[in-house]
């Protein structure tokens, strides 16, 4: 070891300095509930879960959502045609389908201006 060759005063403390970060590493992992950032974690997926299974959204209520999205975000229609895009919409809304660019012209015609 080069510590030895070099430093042999110094190996005592080096070896006390890597068992107290062992320990303090082996703390911080056996309870992560401790952990602030972990506790906003489990509140935010708590609150996740509980949102998304107490109401159900509509395929109507998914296409109005992404009609709005497009037009106040002045999106380019293909945006609903790529697959990032479908990824989120499936994620939020299980179970529903992504508008098309044909279905998604007319919708934003007859949408309201007030919204």
């Amino acid at each position: 070891m080069i510590l030895q060759r070099i430093h042999p005063s110094l190996i005592s403390d080096y070896k006390s300095h890597k068992d107290n970060t062992t320990t303090r590493i082996l703390k911080r992992s056996a309870e992560p509930a401790s952990c602030p950032t972990a506790t906003k974690k489990m509140r935010v997926q708590a609150l996740l879960t509980a949102s998304s299974s107490s109401r159900a959204v509509s395929q109507e209520e998914v296409d109005q959502l992404v009609t709005r999205y497009i037009v106040k975000a002045i999106c380019s229609l293909s945006s609903v045609e790529k697959e990032s895009f479908i990824d989120v919409v499936e994620g939020l809304a299980p179970g529903r389908t992504v508008l098309t660019r044909k279905k998604l012209c007319p919708l934003i015609f007859i949408m309201p201006t007030s919204q």
